[in-house]
Order: structure tokens, then C-alpha cells, then sequence
């Protein structure tokens, strides 16, 4: 998508930094998308990588609260993955009211695929900058994210 509005002061720097972060966000997760289009895997490619990433079978609940996934988005998007037998979902022995979630061999093997995908993009989204400049962009967004997770005081 090009377009002809300026992408440095005055016009866009002067907005708000949530519009920025939104169409920062919108754009990561559409080239994101692109590049895993010719797998069967959507917008939702973060469920698989946190269940790798657990190294165990890990609840239904977990996901969402880490992700930040209501339960009825949270159900659908395990059964959609346990459908294309990405994920396995078994009743939680120490309680019957939840779900464990692992990967299947299917799943597993789609680690990789999804992986080099985030690390081509964020080769491509940080092209101009330096390490240590990248270094300091993460830790700022994640005390963002820390900071807007506090209760709100009024």
C-alpha cells in the first residue's frame, strides 16, 4: 500500500501515539498473514508458538490470559487448530472443567515455518535501524504493555 501523505513530521508524528501503534500493528499483522498464507495457519499463529514455547501441555486458560484472548475467541481458535490437527486438546486431569492444549506432530512441524516468517518480517520491518536501537524499541514496548496492564487509578 503507498500513498503520498508524508511519513515524517508534521503531519504524522504530531498523532496520537495509539494511531501509530495501530496502524504499526495493522500492517506487521497483514504482512504477517501474507506470509503465512500458503499454510493453513491465520491471524492466530501466536497460539502455536506459546504452546511450543510452554515445553507442556498448558491450559486452555493460560493461552487466553497470556495472549489476551476472550474464552469464546479462545474456544474457537483451539477448536479451529485441533480441526486442522495443529493442536491436541485433552481434558486436564486435575480438573475436569479445563482443556490441556499441546502441539501434534503437525503442529510441531509448523514451529519453524512460523518462526523464519516473524524472523523474515522482522528483518524487514526493522531494516534502517541498528541493534541497539531495536533493542530499546522492545524493551519501550513492552513497559508500555506493562504500564497500560495496571489497573487504572482515576
Amino acid at each position: 500500500m503507498q500513498t503520498n501523505l508524508p511519513v515524517s513530521p508534521p503531519l504524522y508524528s504530531d498523532l496520537p501515539l495509539g494511531r501509530h501503534l495501530a496502524v504499526l500493528s495493522k500492517l506487521y499483522f497483514s504482512r504477517l498473514y501474507q506470509k503465512l498464507t500458503l499454510h493453513d495457519v491465520d491471524r492466530y499463529y501466536s497460539v502455536l508458538v506459546f504452546v511450543d514455547k510452554s515445553h507442556a501441555a498448558v491450559s486452555q486458560q493460560d493461552i487466553g490470559d497470556f495472549l489476551d484472548i476472550d474464552k469464546a475467541t479462545m474456544v474457537r481458535v483451539i477448536d479451529g487448530f485441533v480441526e486442522k490437527d495443529y493442536l491436541l486438546r485433552t481434558a486436564n486431569p486435575n480438573d475436569r472443567r479445563s482443556y490441556l492444549i499441546s502441539l501434534t506432530a503437525k503442529g510441531k512441524a509448523m514451529i519453524p515455518v512460523i518462526q523464519k516468517a516473524i524472523d523474515d518480517l522482522s528483518v524487514e520491518i526493522m531494516e534502517g535501524t541498528t541493534d541497539e536501537e531495536q533493542k530499546v524499541f522492545r524493551k519501550v514496548t513492552c513497559l508500555l504493555t506493562r504500564n497500560l496492564k495496571k489497573p487504572l487509578s482515576l
